[in-house]
Formats: structure tokens, C-alpha cells, sequence
């Protein structure tokens, strides 16, 4: 049997239990309200639900993702320790340590499965702060996601402090 998926971002053929997956570049740069930015493929569209971060779904809503930055120049305080920002959790994982974990001066990310779903983090880090990237999705979609989270991590850009006054 031969099923064929089209997706926004993509192709996705499957065929007795094997899958291939054709991807396209299709990809929108969103700056958020610090002026930072990442890319992030067309499969995702943008969703209100939090002032402070840019939030994206997919539209079958398997896949999340929200982009944040984090103005902190104290190194050591939330929003600027890498040791201390991002630390995965009984609550985040199914399995501890995640399967996933780099953690030096500058980046801080973890990926690991958590009730089927694949959750990554991961935080940049400069004088200024940290820009922060959370994607979630489907274990069973692991060889689409995994290299497009990969590039949306790439191209994470944080502005210098650039505060917001409310």
C-alpha cells in the first residue's frame, strides 16, 4: 500500500512501513517585539497566545513551536544561565537524562520523548540575554521534524537589548 501526504512544507510518501519524506524551503522569517528572529517553515502558521513569545502550530495542530527572547544582562539570572535555564524534568521527559543534552556558555538545549511526542529546547546565549526555541511534536514524525527544527535552531538571531516599554 502507498499512502501519499502533502503538507505545506513538504511531501511525505509512505510505503509498507518505510517512509520517505521530500522537503521543500519554504521557509518565513518572524522577528519578534526585541527584534529577534527565526525562520520557520510555511507548515507552521502563526498563533496568538502569548504577548511575549511568537507561537506556531501546525495546521493538523501535531506540531507547536514558540520563539522568545529573554533580555538579561546578569550572567547567572534567569534568562542568562545556561546551567541553570534550561533543565529537563520528570515532567518534560519520560526518560532521564534526555537522550539529547549540550550545555556550555553559549547554548543549552535538550530533546527527549515525553508521552510520544518529541520535545526539544534549546537557548543561545549572548551579553544581552538568551532567545529561546521550544518545538514539540509527533515521535512518529521524528525523520520529517527533526532536521527542519534543526535549521529553525540555526537560525536563531538575537538583536543586542532592545527593551520593551509597556
Amino acid at each position: 500500500m502507498l499512502r501519499i501526504q502533502v503538507r505545506q512544507f513538504g511531501l511525505r510518501i509512505e510505503r509498507a512501513g518505510s517512509t520517505l519524506y521530500v522537503r521543500s524551503t519554504n521557509t518565513i522569517r518572524y522577528t519578534d517585539a526585541h527584534g529577534s528572529s527565526v525562520q520557520v517553515p510555511s507548515a507552521l502558521v502563526r498563533v496568538q497566545s502569548d504577548p511575549n513569545a511568537l507561537s506556531f502550530r501546525s495546521a493538523d495542530g501535531n506540531t507547536f513551536a514558540t520563539f522568545e527572547t529573554i533580555t538579561e544582562e546578569r550572567p547567572g539570572f534567569p534568562g542568562n544561565d545556561p546551567e541553570g535555564d534550561l533543565t529537563p524534568t520528570s515532567k518534560d521527559c519520560d526518560v532521564l537524562p534526555p537522550s539529547y543534552r549540550v550545555i556550555n556558555s553559549r547554548v543549552s538545549a535538550y530533546s527527549c520523548v515525553k508521552a510520544g511526542k518529541v520535545e526539544y529546547w534549546i537557548a543561545r546565549y549572548s551579553r544581552s540575554g538568551s532567545v529561546r526555541l521550544h518545538v514539540e511534536y509527533s515521535g512518529n514524525d521524528k525523520n520529517y521534524w527533526d532536521p527542519i527544527v534543526t535549521r529553525m535552531s540555526a537560525s536563531m538571531k538575537q538583536q543586542e537589548r532592545h527593551e520593551i516599554n509597556r
